[in-house]
């Protein structure tokens, strides 16, 4: 039995209906980043830029009142991410673990970092030469991890998330 057919099964749903509704999910994504790379262009285009004062401004304001806080999930998820990369590979897992802290401490000086998230108030922010996504929010002075999800599962709201490695309960 494959990963897919494992998946479909414990979720009890049928194969096709399964990369279908991942296909779709994929698209929908990109059709919203398009969206927005749609609008940059335009904006772009259009000479609407902010003033390097404007951006400088905006930056200094914020980085100087900005706290990091994490949810006690977020720092859950990061133990278990480093705990299933770390069952092949320890040096692996320890530099991934690495790369995720050190992207959210620049969260600290950037807390605009990333794009809209898919809860309103919530921002994400890829860690590069990861799978791995932040999701974080600006509240108040403090900016909020709420969760480090794996990019690979299916994070589309309302829908049954992907648990263990293959085959797994």
């Amino acid at each position: 039995m494959n990963c897919n057919d494992s998946l479909a099964k414990r979720q009890s749903r049928d194969r096709t209906q399964l990369i279908g509704d991942a296909i779709e999910q994929y698209l929908e994504l990109q059709d919203v980043d398009l969206a927005r790379i749609r609008e940059g262009i335009e904006a772009d285009e259009g000479g609407d830029y902010a003033s390097e004062q404007q951006v400088a401004g905006r930056i200094r304001a914020v980085a100087e009142v900005v706290k990091l806080v994490w949810t006690r999930r977020a720092l859950r998820q990061l133990a278990e991410a480093r705990e299933y990369v770390a069952i092949d590979n320890p040096a692996a897992a320890r530099a991934q673990i690495e790369k995720i802290e050190r992207t959210i401490n620049r969260l600290k000086a950037f807390p605009m970092l990333g794009h809209d998230g898919m809860q309103a108030s919530t921002k994400e922010f890829a860690v590069q030469e990861t799978p791995y996504i932040v999701v974080y929010r600006l509240l108040d002075d403090r900016q909020r991890i709420l969760a480090v999800l794996h990019g690979a599962r299916n994070r589309k709201p309302g829908k049954t998330r992907i648990q263990g490695r293959c085959g797994s309960k």
